[in-house]
């Protein structure tokens, strides 16, 4: 993940928070750009719901900042159509 931006955020009751943790501790300790946060809650939905605005700001400026930085995004071709044998 260099040169990528991350975000990791866990709840402060979710069963996955010390592998969480560990794995952001990781991709920092190898200088990746990680945003981690341990907010209230667990793992489910009414955790999630009130940071959907914080994960779309933050990655909407992640892409923003890829398309300064290479000029856009890459073309896609589009899909061949498959051959029935």
């Amino acid at each position: 993940y260099r040169g990528t931006s991350l975000w990791l955020d866990v709840g402060s009751q979710d069963p996955f928070r010390s592998a969480d943790t560990e794995l952001a501790e990781l991709l920092k300790a190898d200088s990746a750009s990680v945003q981690f946060h341990v907010w209230p809650g667990g793992h489910e939905p009414a955790y999630w719901d009130p940071h959907w605005g914080s994960y779309l700001r933050f990655y909407a400026s992640v892409l923003a900042n890829c398309q300064r930085k290479y000029g856009g995004a890459p073309a896609m071709s589009p899909a061949r159509p498959r051959r029935s044998l």
